[in-house]
């Protein structure tokens, strides 16, 4: 997968504004692993749940997480470069299916996925980079209230910028949390999450469901409480 460098948020203030800094962690990639949600779920984080529709576990992950308060977002399959080598999973949407037939595929990866309030992309360095196609998804995610987060797979994604000039409440991807597997590796970047909220205001940190990730995430839970950063849920970060 191609995966693109972070880039500054909009609105927020910096470390000189007056208003406190915010940081999001949204966990990509739920709904196939129950134990590791049931893991996430136990920490004491505002963690946002991305999950994947048609996965063995689904529909349970975003249910356990919505009666856990914890925001729930459809992570949507997009369609990757060929060079990425990945394959997005199923129910994916792909730049040779049309307007109706990307319209049909949200309606029901949204359906697999009860609670959903927002979505995010999975994959999708190829879907992302069309401002056409995603003019469509998002005009669709607008018409149902829905958030937009941009995974920035791609450094020519136009999710936010799109999301943006429609009117969706968006935010993007400024750290990947756990690129560099390994507990030590994904402490380094929560630390530069919570540099990148306070420089900019706020920021979003995107991890996946490994041992190394939640085992860096429970240790860093009292850290992160007197960091002077406020985790939030996602759709806090949106705007």
């Amino acid at each position: 997968m191609c995966l693109a460098a972070g880039a500054r948020p909009s609105g927020g203030e910096g470390a000189g504004g007056e208003k406190e800094p915010r940081a999001a962690i949204l966990i990509d990639d739920m709904g196939q692993d129950l134990e590791a949600a049931r893991e996430l779920l136990a920490l004491d984080l505002p963690l946002g749940f991305a999950v994947l529709p048609f996965l063995a576990h689904s529909r349970e992950v975003a249910q356990a997480a919505a009666e856990r308060g914890r925001e729930v977002v459809l992570h949507l399959p997009l369609e990757p470069r060929a060079a990425d080598r990945a394959r997005p999973g199923p129910g994916a949407l792909s730049l040779s299916q049309g307007e109706a037939e990307w319209r049909r595929r949200l309606s029901e990866a949204l359906a697999a996925v009860p609670g959903s309030i927002g979505v995010s992309n999975h994959m999708g360095s190829r879907f992302t980079e069309r401002e056409g196609a995603m003019e469509v998804v998002l005009g669709e995610i607008r018409a149902r209230g829905l958030f937009f987060v941009d995974s920035l797979t791609s450094s020519h994604s136009v999710g936010w910028k799109v999301a943006r000039r429609l009117g969706v409440r968006s935010a993007r991807r400024s750290v990947f949390l756990d690129n560099e597997r390994g507990e030590e590796a994904v402490a380094i970047q929560l630390d530069r999450l919570l540099e990148e909220a306070r420089r900019w205001g706020k920021a979003v940190g995107i991890g996946h469901p490994r041992p190394a990730t939640i085992a860096a995430l429970r240790r860093a839970v009292s850290r992160l409480r007197i960091s002077g950063v406020r985790l939030v849920p996602p759709s806090e970060v949106a705007e």
